[in-house]
C-alpha cells in the first residue's frame, strides 16, 4: 500500500466527497424551508418574501446540482457512481416539487400551495432514502481510505525503523 497515493485518496477524492454530499444535504433541508417561507408569503401577501424565495430557489437548486456534479466527477467506485445515478430522479421529482409549489405561492393561491404539501413531503422523503444510500457509500469509501493510509503509514514506520536498525 502506497502512502502517497492513500494520503491523496483521503484529501483529494474522500474528503471533497464528503463535504459536496454534505453541502448537497444542505441543500436538500434548505429547499424545503424555502417552500414553506414561500407559503408564509403567499399567506401574509408579502411580495418581497415571495420574490425571495423564488430567487433562494433558483440559488438552491443550482448549488444542489453543482454539489452532486462534484461529487459524480470524482474517481469513485462504480456502486458510488451508480447510487449518485439514483439520487438524480429524485433530485429533478424533488425541484419540480418544490418549484410548482413556489410558483403557486407566488401567484398568491396560498391554499393551493398547501394542498402541494402532502406530495412536496413525499418527494423530500424519496429523495432523502436515497441521499442518506450515497452518504453510506461515501462514508464507507471514506473509512477505508483512512484504513488503506493507516496501513501505509504503518508500513512505512516499520520500514523506517529497519532502515534505522540497519544503520546503528
Amino acid at each position: 500500500v502506497n502512502l502517497d497515493k492513500s494520503l491523496q485518496e483521503v484529501g483529494n477524492v474522500q474528503l471533497v466527497a464528503v463535504r459536496n454530499l454534505s453541502l448537497a444535504d444542505m441543500m436538500h433541508d434548505g429547499l424545503r424551508a424555502v417552500a414553506f417561507r414561500a407559503i408564509i408569503a403567499a399567506q401574509t401577501n408579502n411580495e418581497q418574501e415571495k420574490t425571495a424565495s423564488l430567487e433562494e430557489f433558483r440559488e438552491f437548486s443550482e448549488n444542489f446540482r453543482t454539489y452532486l456534479d462534484n461529487v459524480d466527477a470524482l474517481p469513485l467506485r462504480e456502486e458510488t457512481r451508480q447510487a449518485i445515478a439514483n439520487v438524480r430522479p429524485g433530485l429533478d421529482a424533488y425541484l419540480s416539487s418544490t418549484g410548482k409549489l413556489i410558483d403557486l405561492a407566488r401567484s398568491g393561491e396560498a391554499a393551493q400551495a398547501l394542498a402541494t404539501v402532502p406530495q412536496f413531503q413525499i418527494a423530500f422523503k424519496e429523495l432523502e432514502g436515497a441521499m442518506a444510500e450515497l452518504g453510506d457509500l461515501i462514508e464507507q469509501n471514506a473509512r477505508a481510505s483512512v484504513a488503506n493510509a493507516n496501513k501505509a503509514g504503518a508500513s512505512a514506520r516499520h520500514a523506517i525503523k529497519k532502515w534505522i536498525l540497519i544503520r546503528l
